[in-house]
């Protein structure tokens, strides 16, 4: 019985040694895919509303680098504004406040915090700072101040394609939120480069049979997608949370993106 249960000790020591080793070299190897991506003449990043965006992006090995929104909790009418102001005082602590999601403790910002109510009750709090405390750690406003610069200095340099995932309730609005983010594209549509986003939501379905990815519209390079589903991104069940379940449908999506952009 002794020996049989120290089998099971060391089958499962080495279980979750292989667990560490294939995270680190899928770290390793995203870190140098997103290495290479920096060079490609267009820049693919994470426009919000949440991480989920950015998720997919690395795991298509297609993020370019991480953005200002990729790691944040926003809406487009924050990312408007920061933009058309020019960023003037999103790291100023004074215009800073704390709220909770979950029991967590967040940073937001208390000046970028006006959007139409279109737009998911978690996603109208003010821009948020979700896992990047700055005014706690200083570290942190040299990273944000980095990633700003280089998106900065890309616009009239690059093209710029935008992946964004805009969580569906009763109060949405895609006309106007298609007109938004064309606002928003217009910004990075400098010296003849172009600019498309991706934007995509869910549609709960009950019937597995129904489960498809449809591409809704494509106007003025903004690509929409409509992913019919049985759960929404949301919960603690990780593959869930992260889109994992429906990754196929994911693949769809960016291989028809990349049809549409790099064929017109």
């Amino acid at each position: 019985m002794n020996k049989y249960f120290k089998l099971l000790i060391e089958i499962n020591i080495f279980k979750k040694l292989t667990i560490k080793l294939v995270k680190k070299f899928t770290k390793f190897y995203e870190t140098i895919q997103t290495f290479r991506n920096k060079n490609d003449p267009s820049l693919w990043l994470s426009l919000g509303e949440n991480c989920l965006s950015d998720s997919i992006l690395q795991r298509s090995n297609l993020k370019s680098y991480s953005s200002l929104y990729g790691s944040a909790r926003s809406n487009i009418d924050y990312n408007i504004e920061i933009q058309n102001k020019n960023f003037k005082d999103l790291l100023n602590k004074d215009q800073t406040v704390y709220g909770y999601v979950n029991w967590k403790e967040v940073l937001r910002s208390r000046l970028y915090n006006r959007s139409d109510n279109i737009f998911h009750d978690l996603h109208c709090n003010g821009f948020e700072f979700t896992h990047h405390d700055w005014v706690k750690n200083e570290k942190f406003v040299q990273t944000f101040e980095r990633r700003i610069l280089r998106t900065q200095k890309s616009i009239g340099h690059k093209n710029f394609i935008f992946l964004y995932h805009h969580r569906y309730t009763e109060k949405s609005n895609i006309d106007l939120l298609r007109q938004k983010l064309n606002t928003f594209r217009e910004i990075f549509e400098k010296n003849n480069k172009h600019c498309h986003i991706i934007l995509f939501y869910q549609h709960k379905i009950s019937n597995i049979d129904e489960r498809n990815l449809v591409l809704k519209n494509v106007d003025h390079k903004i690509i929409e997608f409509v992913f019919h589903t049985q759960y929404i991104w949301e919960g603690d069940d990780q593959d869930i949370f992260w889109a994992r379940n429906d990754n196929d449908l994911i693949e769809d999506m960016i291989q028809k993106s990349k049809d549409i952009i790099f064929n017109q």
